[in-house]
C-alpha cells in the first residue's frame, strides 16, 4: 500500500493480518501495481521516477528509475512484461519493458492532455489513456 502524505510504501502479510515493512517510496508517490518476478512498481510524481520493490526474500527497493514528466497512472501488462506509464506534465505514456536484463523505456507514445489513467489489455495489447480534464478516452494500439 502507498501511503501519500508519508510518500511510503507498506508492505502486509494479509493471511496473518501482519505488517512486514514500510519503506520510503519517493518524494511524492501516488500509484503502485504488482509487476511480474514479485516486484512492487511506485509511481513517484514529484520525484519523476518509477520506483521497484523485491519482495523476496525481504521486502526492499531494487532500483529507481527516472522518468522526467510527473509519472502518474501505471498499468502492468503481464503478455508482455511492461509498465505503461502516464506522464502528465508532458502529455504521453511510456512503456517500459521488464523482459531484459535491466528495465528500459520501450516506447513512448503522445496523448491526450492530462493522461491521469491508463489500462492495458493484456490479450491484444491495446492500452486506454483517460483524462478528467477533456473526459475523453484514448485507444492506443502501440
Amino acid at each position: 500500500m502507498v501511503d501519500v502524505r508519508k510518500n511510503s510504501l507498506t508492505v502486509y502479510d494479509v493471511p496473518r493480518r501482519q505488517r512486514l515493512a514500510e519503506m520510503p517510496a519517493g518524494d511524492g508517490t501516488t500509484h503502485v501495481i504488482a509487476g511480474s518476478r514479485g516486484r512492487l512498481l511506485v509511481a513517484d510524481t514529484e520525484g519523476d521516477a518509477i520506483t521497484i520493490f523485491g519482495l523476496d526474500p525481504e521486502p526492499r527497493m531494487l532500483d529507481r528509475l527516472s522518468l522526467p514528466g510527473s509519472p502518474y497512472g501505471i498499468s502492468y501488462d503481464d503478455a508482455r512484461d511492461r509498465l505503461w506509464v502516464t506522464l502528465t506534465a508532458t502529455n504521453e505514456v511510456v512503456a517500459i519493458d521488464f523482459s531484459g536484463a535491466a528495465p528500459r523505456v520501450a516506447i513512448r507514445l503522445p496523448t491526450i492532455r492530462q493522461p491521469n489513467t491508463v489500462a492495458v489489455n493484456s490479450a491484444t495489447g491495446r492500452i486506454f489513456v483517460a483524462s478528467p480534464n477533456e473526459g475523453a478516452l484514448q485507444l492506443i494500439d502501440p
